[in-house]
């Protein structure tokens, strides 16, 4: 015991202690004696010097030897691989769990329960274990274990299979903790059988009729040797078979496949693996997954009335463009050269009516004509010209649902603008449009066709500035097939007024803009983003890889957002891998059921957008690898000097479990005065000196 004063005694102190304590003394030998009531000043004394001793406020310190009764806290596995061991149901589980429960009972080991899969929930001896959990997350355990500490705690016994399915490693979580980790390992030794397609390498985008290669990895476990095959579909359609031998135990096999794609656009592939007897789970034997599919070659056909200087300019920037075949058609009189034959029999992807027409237009031609663009679903764009005949150009108002306006001309040249859309077209062409948009005075053009637009489909990206803004460029979609209409009879003067100045290549651009606008090879057409596969597992990864065919990728922002009945489940980012030249991210499927996505591409051109489904089944994760994991059960114990043992030796880790009392010392402090019995002790002095004097009659 060790006393300590707050306030050292002074000089005054003493002073009054030694003054005190004489004069005590000088009474009790030298005072009258009466009736030997020596008591009263003893009394007083002792109230004072208690007073005096509370005025240094005394700190006492000493040590206390504590007894404690400490806890095992008990974690079993409730997921669903629990319940799937061969060799193991989970009526024996729960009964053995229970047996469990009472030879600790009888060892007067005192215990709490927990269930665990993804998260821990306190549970009851009376709670037997459903299995149903969807993942198991041993790694969350065990950063719990941290917090614990010998003296309250027997240490954690675990009971599971070790199949550790998401959060982090439980190997990198050993460290720190300072409770010994029991484990009783449950379940087959030998892994289920089950054959998967672990993944799928395959290319965002191809080139029709260009070599592909598609690697598939797949992944066997349990003890099979086995020969299988590996089909590839498109859709129904079978593109080529393999034989494949797997040798199980965790093992992995690639497969692949080259062909030559033929169908457009997106296309949908499956994979698939023939099933063997006793697979555990035949969900992840197919998965299908998709390749933008791009044309190898545009086929653009020009009719042109009577060849100009637009003419010159038009095939110039055509022939500028990669993978487009050009047949250019010149009306002289009332036939073409060459022959129109092979414009009707060929395909084209768009058609340019180039100052055209100049003649009358039969309706049959004008019917083939219109037959053809909506059957093949082939752009087409009608750029006006110096000797278009504006009484025969009425018969071509009817493909766009367009008519002839009349308005005044007071000046030969008009200026004219861009509307947001025009700019997004030049945007889209160029890495720094701003710097050329700002404060841009286009030079003036000519009008040619005067047309009104107000019952059309066909909205206006540039106009002229006059009162009634007719337009200068008309685009619009109907069923599938987009149309544009030049007005400005002087389409070359935009390049040749603007040679050696700022914007001496906005021609270019717009041109750019708007021939893959309609050749569909820009804005949202050049996004070329796929998701690993279309089907997946609750708390599998979804990986997001993908291009967009653009000059550049600096600058872009690239967000993928997971909508489940419109409700927006989670996002991410991705990022741009230079090295592999696109861009990658990754996110978790959560929800169950049909899942939507929206990629969102953000640069100088504009905010583009492609949407998607994809489908989540309820997790299966935890069947993918059903077997007792002894090793990183046994590494745990280990690590953590506690033991691990089978499931049937229950009675050997009992028995080597620590349930000895726990003995600590305690360093307790106290001030006496803030004690209440000191208190109770002054008050008990004065009552009994005043009960003494008032009994005596010496109030």
């Amino acid at each position: 015991m060790i006393i300590e004063f707050l306030h050292l005694p002074d000089f005054w102190v003493w002073t009054i202690i030694i003054g005190s304590v004489t004069t005590f003394m000088w009474y009790l030998f030298f005072s009258k004696d009466v009736l030997n009531f020596k008591i009263l000043p003893v009394l007083r004394m002792i109230f004072l010097i208690l007073l005096l001793i509370g005025l240094l406020q005394p700190k006492i310190t000493y040590t206390e030897h504590i007894k404690r009764e400490r806890e095992l806290d008990i974690f079993i596995d409730n997921s669903m691989s629990m319940g799937f061991h061969k060799g193991h149901s989970i009526t024996k589980l729960n009964e053995g769990i229970k047996s469990l429960f009472k030879k600790l009972d009888n060892r007067k080991i005192k215990y709490s329960v927990q269930h665990f899969d993804k998260d821990m929930s306190i549970a009851s001896q009376d709670i037997p274990l459903t299995v149903d959990g969807v993942a198991t997350n041993i790694g969350k355990l065990l950063e719990s274990a941290k917090d614990e500490n010998l003296d309250k705690s027997m240490g954690y016994l675990l009971i599971s299979d070790g199949q550790h399915t998401i959060g982090v490693n439980p190997n990198h979580s050993l460290k720190d903790i300072s409770i010994p980790i029991y484990s009783l390992g449950f379940g087959d030794r030998s892994p289920r059988v089950d054959i998967s397609i672990k993944s799928i390498d395959a290319p965002t985008v191809a080139v029709k009729n260009e070599n592909i290669e598609i690697v598939g990895m797949i992944e066997s476990t349990g003890n099979v040797s086995e020969r299988l095959t590996v089909s590839l579909y498109e859709k129904n359609n079978l593109i080529g078979s393999k034989f494949i031998r797997i040798a199980g135990e965790g093992s992995q096999t690639n497969v692949r496949f080259r062909f030559h794609p033929k169908q457009l656009g997106e296309s949908l592939y499956t994979m698939k693996i023939s099933s063997i007897e006793d697979e555990m789970n035949i969900e992840n034997n197919n998965q299908t997954f998709s390749i933008s599919v791009l044309q190898d070659q545009y086929n653009v056909a020009v009719l042109t009335g009577v060849p100009s200087y637009n003419t010159g300019m038009l095939k110039q920037f055509i022939r500028g463009m990669p993978k487009v075949k050009t047949d250019h058609f010149v009306q002289r009189g009332r036939e073409f050269y060459p022959s129109l034959k092979s414009f009707w029999e060929n395909k084209y992807e768009l058609i340019i009516l180039d100052n055209f027409p100049v003649n009358h237009i039969p309706n049959s031609w004008l019917s083939f004509l219109k037959k053809k663009i909506g059957s093949q679903k082939t752009s087409l764009v009608w750029v006006a010209g110096p000797a278009i005949n504006k009484l025969h150009a009425k018969s071509l108002l009817s493909l766009f649902k367009l008519s002839e306006e009349k308005w005044e001309n007071k000046e030969n040249e008009i200026g004219w603008t861009l509307t947001a859309e025009g700019e997004s077209l030049i945007r889209s062409s160029m890495d720094y449009p701003n710097f050329v948009l700002k404060g841009m005075d286009f030079p003036p053009l000519y009008p040619g066709l005067k047309l009104s637009y107000q019952n059309s489909w066909m909205k206006p990206v540039a106009l002229f500035n006059t009162d009634i803004d007719p337009p200068v460029l008309l685009l619009g979609e109907t069923n599938g097939v987009r149309m544009a209409v030049w007005t400005p009879v002087n389409l070359y003067a935009l390049h040749f007024n603007l040679i050696s100045s700022m914007a001496e290549n906005i021609s270019e651009f717009l041109m750019s803009g708007l021939f893959s606008w309609l050749l569909k090879t820009g804005g949202n057409e050049a996004l070329h983003f796929k998701i690993n596969k279309n089907n997946y597992q609750q708390g599998e990864e979804i990986h997001v890889t993908g291009i967009r065919k653009s000059d550049s990728s600096l600058g872009a922002e690239v967000f993928f957002h997971v909508y489940s009945t419109d409700s927006l489940l989670s996002s991410t980012e991705l990022r741009y891998n230079p090295l592999m030249e696109k861009w990658e991210g990754s996110l978790w499927a959560s929800v169950s059921g049909k899942n939507s996505y929206v990629l969102e591409y953000n640069d100088h051109s504009g905010r583009y957008e492609k949407s998607g489904m994809f489908f989540v089944e309820e997790s299966q994760i935890e069947l993918n690898n059903v077997y007792l994991n002894e090793d990183l059960l046994e590494n745990i114990s280990v690590k953590t000097n506690g033991d691990y043992q089978l499931w049937g030796q229950m009675d050997t880790l009992i028995a080597n479990i620590n349930s000895d009392l726990s003995f600590s010392e305690e360093l307790k402090r106290f001030q006496l005065f803030e004690k209440k019995w000191t208190v109770t002790l002054l008050v008990l002095l004065l009552s009994l000196e005043w009960g003494i004097r008032r009994k005596f009659g010496y109030l």
